[in-house]
């Protein structure tokens, strides 16, 4: 059967996951494309609902789960200017307190959906499973899940009032530019990656836990690098010194 109508129930729960309040309580989250929802079908995540279009649903994603429905519904539920005609209703993982097992990252009051997700997708590529949120945008986003490239599938991430002690033992280091040089600074067996706020950097209380600053060196011309560029460098560095040992 094709779902035709905006009113089916199913579609109106859906369609809510687009509000945050709706995320929160249904604990559910949506991820759009057909690279995504293949990739969290291959990694067996737990899938709620699958939405295909008429179109393509004798070709792909034709499972129990499958909700096939018109390119009119797709549109409504879809934030993508072109869709491509599937989405994966996600069921979010707990968020539970955990203790970082290697480098992790530790952000100050992010706001900038596209940031948080380049992070994500920078911290996968160098090996940086663990995130925590304190006071930042909304981790389902669905920005966020689009500029994570697939990324948020392989993070652990802990966004509750628990983050200090959860950090307790790891070394955290402040992004600033008036910390040592990112060059000359010796990594720890592990340590917290710490990047603030977009506009006002990191705050007070967070910067009162840290054990040291650090900055990346620039020419004069510019002050300050985008949080997610900024946090991207500093992982890479990491990265490789340990590669490298």
């Amino acid at each position: 059967m094709v779902i035709t109508s905006k009113t089916n129930e199913n579609i109106k729960k859906i369609y809510r996951l687009k509000d945050k309040k709706y995320r929160k309580e249904y604990k559910l989250y949506l991820v759009e494309g057909l690279k995504m929802t293949r990739e969290a079908i291959e990694k067996g995540l737990p899938i709620e609902n699958i939405v295909v279009s008429e179109e393509i649903k004798d070709e792909i994603f034709y499972t129990d789960k499958t909700l096939v429905v018109t390119k009119e519904i797709i549109k409504h539920l879809s934030d993508e200017v072109t869709p491509q005609g599937v989405l994966a209703v996600m069921k979010m993982p707990e968020n539970l307190p955990f203790a970082p097992t290697g480098d992790c990252i530790l952000l100050d009051r992010i706001q900038d959906a596209g940031n948080l997700g380049t992070i994500i997708r920078s911290a996968v590529a160098f090996n940086i499973k663990e995130i925590y949120l304190y006071n930042c945008v909304d981790l389902y986003n669905t920005k966020t899940i689009r500029s994570s490239m697939s990324g948020i599938f392989s993070i652990k991430a802990y966004s509750g009032d628990r983050i200090k002690e959860c950090l307790k033992d790891i070394p955290l280091l402040c992004a600033d530019m008036s910390g040592e040089r990112l060059e000359d600074f010796i990594p720890y067996d592990k340590q917290c990656i710490v990047i603030g706020n977009e506009g006002n950097g990191v705050s007070d209380e967070i910067r009162s836990i840290c054990n040291k600053t650090i900055s990346i060196p620039m020419e004069k011309d510019m002050e300050s690098l985008n949080a997610g560029v900024a946090c991207s460098i500093i992982a890479y560095k990491l990265y490789v010194s340990k590669k490298n040992n």
